[in-house]
């Protein structure tokens, strides 16, 4: 098992090399919306360590109640964690598997406590729990 995450990461790392080098090394920002809820994504890639950190700063704030929009916005931890490992996926050139070997150049997760990306929905209805920050 360790063979293959190992294959995963050399691959994630062949691509943070990559998008360094084509950036020159400039962090990559993206804003998105969500029902108007923007939600705030920086990259910042450490060409020499091969490493990258996702950061959420500057997300919305949750959203309370299931019932205000047509769907759950709102995104734990469990859940962006899967995401990130999606995108890089789809980034790469070559097939690879969905393993933890995605996350291991990962070396942050920039989540705020009670942001779109940083809040787990209570199933009680009494609203939405705070995440911790990591």
């Amino acid at each position: 098992m360790n063979n293959i995450q190992d294959n995963v990461e050399l691959s994630v790392r062949r691509l943070l090399k990559s998008v360094s080098k084509k950036t020159r090394r400039a962090d990559l920002v993206a804003v998105d919306y969500t029902d108007g809820s923007p939600v705030r994504l920086k990259i910042s890639i450490d060409a020499e360590k091969c490493e990258a950190i996702f950061d959420f700063e500057g997300t919305s704030s949750e959203a309370y109640g299931r019932f205000q929009f047509p769907r759950n916005i709102n995104a734990p931890e469990a859940v962006t964690y899967p995401a990130i490992i999606c995108c890089l996926r789809c980034l790469i050139s070559e097939d690879i598997l969905l393993n933890q070997g995605c996350l291991k150049l990962i070396n942050d997760l920039g989540i705020t406590k009670q942001s779109l990306v940083g809040v787990v929905l209570g199933q009680t209805g009494k609203g939405p729990q705070e995440s911790t920050l990591i």
